[in-house]
């Protein structure tokens, strides 16, 4: 007697068949054929509690009608289990539905199908033989083809897919050879420095299916030439104090490894070269002024018998280092006397604190350019002044003692000639007394404040003139030699520069230019001057110095340009005039009628920012000034077209007559993004390089024509 159990629960049953699949040669593969309920998956087989039998079919490639290969049944309450049906122990299963192939060979390729009742679910198994990848070029040197082969066994309804690829990019290649069951394909490229120590991945899919990779190994060794990127200065500063340890690191890259040797030029001995060490990094301890100069890295490398050198170079600046003290102001010269009592309070003070400011003085003094003193002078200077005998000794010995006081006596100076007026100041060409004590007299430039200057005004004038006051002297920078406040109008007397401005000399001395020079009452004649291409690019090194001697004490420049720059004897460019950077913008505001527009750089235009790196915009106008004699920068346009031009990003061409790393240098400092404009020691380095072949980065003979015209006539020193 049978009894017949009936299911608690029935529902009906459907598949979910897998994705398509790939399987390698050799390897075992399983294939799922999960079964719903109610269209629902299953947590556990347990869950089907009625009999059920589920049939695997398979389709070989080629084939056109299926052959049942293996089954499992369940009576609803066990997990199923294989029927000896088809006794294949190729094919097998765990008490599931899953189908599992061992050994695969080419033959599984193909499709397979699970079955229940009647419900159906079909896939794809391709089968291929791992690909493999040859190097058929382990080592290259650059610009030489490379090739790489990628081939695949394979069998299936569909061939595979074959993609050469370099971090998710795809790469161009070409497939050599396609059959039924083969597939190579080769990837051929130029090899370039950036391919060096590369691996390329070679991918093989089938539709639908997660692929196969295979790589090329070893990497590619590309030989290229040895190019320096980079010299790392850590700390990084524009100027360092005396003391200070410096690191220097030399970054470069080539194959084969480069070799490295570090050098040292003295700025004080230009054909002294020293040696240092033959390793990338090179530190200096506790350095001193006599390693101001410029510290070269070397590299090189050899391919096939063939060397190749690469350099760069860095400049380091470096200052005494500062010494805290008190800096004394100006007041009345008799004030400063002084009891016994005091004197015998603070003698241990005076012995010492004069000497410092006397010495000082004296390299004020030293740095001024005293062009001539004839008799004439002297007895101008003399009018209704009293013999040195007659003047009170208290005030000659305070005189004397200058460098504690910048106060100048009102009866040692005189005005002369006046150069230019400004919105709150004049400057006058004067003369002064160098001591009070002295006969002998000193040519001086003389900033006198207006009568009827306005309260903004003066607060620039005195702002001005204790900037100068904190100022260490510098060859390049203009030298405050002494003021006069103690009642109005107040005076600052400055260092006199013989030749006046920048755009003014440089204009007098253009090619074919000449100038009538007066020797005597008897002999007139006309003068032709010329500078060649290594003065000029001595005269924007010495701007750039300048510029990094203010740069220490925080200071920016005042309308950067020819016109604001002053020439003394010899040539020798003089930056004069400076300040804090809110005290530059708030005077450009104020004076905004007369701002340089053709040299400020767009956020200037447009956002009245001023700093460092505006100033450095305008420096490269300055480098396109310099090497055209002075000419108007956009000398075709008016004011109106350079602002609208420069804010949409346009820029002077190319001159015919430089360089293309020098115009590389002027486009670096015209950047429309301050951030990417070089700093002023990467510049000063730059032109030092440039300066070794001056010839060839300023051909003169290829100078355009150059025509003075009205607009390019300088006026004087714009305040």
């Amino acid at each position: 007697m049978y009894i017949t159990l009936i299911p608690v629960s029935a529902g009906l049953l459907t598949l979910q068949g897998p994705d398509n699949r790939t399987a390698v040669l050799h390897r075992g593969a399983n294939l799922s054929c999960n079964i719903l309920k109610d269209g629902k998956a299953l947590a556990s087989l347990h869950e089907v509690e009625e009999p059920y039998r589920l049939t695997w079919s398979f389709t070989g490639v080629g084939d056109t009608k299926p052959k049942p290969i293996h089954e499992v049944y369940s009576n609803g309450f066990a997990l199923p289990q294989a029927s000896i049906k088809y006794n294949n122990s190729h094919y097998s299963s765990d008490f599931d539905t899953t189908l599992y192939i061992s050994n695969i060979s080419f033959s599984d390729a193909g499709t397979y199908s699970c079955s229940i009742r009647t419900d159906s679910k079909s896939f794809e198994l391709y089968v291929i033989e791992e690909p493999h990848c040859h190097n058929y070029n382990s080592s290259v040197q650059v610009s030489q083809q490379a090739f790489f082969d990628c081939g695949v066994s394979f069998h299936g309804n569909n061939p595979p897919e074959i993609s050469w690829k370099h971090d998710n990019k795809d790469l161009n290649y070409s497939l050599v050879y396609k059959n039924k069951t083969y597939t190579l394909a080769r990837l051929s490229l130029v090899a370039s420095e950036e391919d060096d120590g590369n691996v390329y991945i070679c991918q093989v899919t089938f539709p639908s299916v997660h692929g196969f990779i295979c790589q090329t190994l070893p990497k590619l060794k590309v030989y290229f030439p040895v190019k320096e990127t980079d010299i790392i200065v850590s700390p990084y500063q524009i100027v360092y104090e005396e003391g200070t340890s410096i690191n220097l690191r030399c970054v470069a890259k080539g194959e084969p490894h480069p070799h490295y040797f570090w050098t040292f030029t003295p700025l004080s001995d230009p054909l002294k070269v020293s040696n240092l060490t033959t390793h990338p990094a090179y530190k200096i301890i506790n350095v001193k002024k006599s390693n101001i100069g410029n510290y070269t890295c070397s590299v090189r490398n050899e391919i096939n018998r063939t060397v190749y050198t690469d350099a760069k170079i860095v400049f380091l600046n470096i200052t005494e280092k500062e010494v805290s003290s008190v800096k004394p102001g100006y007041r009345l010269m008799a004030e400063s006397t002084t009891t016994a009592a005091e004197q015998t309070h603070s003698g241990d003070v005076n012995s010492v604190y004069p000497l410092g400011r006397e010495r000082r003085y004296r390299e004020r003094m030293a740095l001024v350019q005293d062009d001539f003193t004839d008799d004439q002078e002297q007895e101008l200077l003399d009018e209704d002044i009293p013999s040195p005998n007659d003047v009170n000794m208290e005030i000659q010995g305070q005189y004397r003692r200058l460098g504690e006081y910048w106060e100048i006596p009102k009866r040692d100076v005189r005005l002369m000639d006046l150069i230019a007026t400004g919105s709150y100041c004049e400057v006058w060409r004067g003369r002064m007394r160098k001591h009070s004590d002295s006969t002998d007299v000193l040519r001086v430039a003389i900033k006198k404040m207006l009568d009827d200057a306005s309260a903004v005004g003066r607060k620039y004038f005195l702002a001005e003139m204790e900037v100068m006051k904190s100022l260490k002297a510098h060859s390049n920078v203009i030298t405050l030699i002494g003021c006069y406040t103690l009642t109005e109008p107040w005076m600052l007397m400055l260092e006199y520069a013989h030749e006046g401005t920048l755009q003014r000399y440089l204009q007098k001395h253009r090619p074919g230019a000449q100038h009538v020079e007066i020797q005597s009452q008897e002999s007139v004649r006309l003068k032709n001057s010329k500078i060649d291409a290594k003065k000029l690019l001595s005269m924007a090194t010495q701007v750039i110095n300048g510029l990094l001697h203010l740069t220490k004490y925080k200071l920016i420049y005042y309308r950067l340009s020819a016109s604001s720059i002053l020439v003394a004897k010899g040539g020798v460019c003089k930056l004069s005039g400076f300040g804090f950077q809110k005290e530059i913008t708030e005077r450009n505001i104020y004076e905004k009628e007369s701002l340089p527009v053709r040299c400020m750089a767009p956020e200037s235009l447009s956002q009245n920012i001023y700093d460092t790196r505006s100033d450095t915009y305008a420096f490269g106008i300055l480098l396109w000034q310099i090497i055209h004699f002075g000419q108007v920068p956009y000398p075709t346009m008016d004011i109106n077209e350079v602002k609208e031009k420069v804010l949409n990003g346009e820029r002077m061409p190319q001159p015919q007559h430089c360089s293309p790393q020098l115009f590389g240098l002027m486009e670096r400092c015209w950047s429309g993004d301050p951030d990417q404009r070089p700093l002023y020691p990467d510049i000063l380095q730059t032109l030092t390089t440039l300066l070794t072949h001056s010839d060839t980065n300023i051909v003169l003979d290829d100078l355009p024509s150059l025509h003075l015209s009205e607009s390019e006539v300088d006026s004087e020193h714009n305040l």
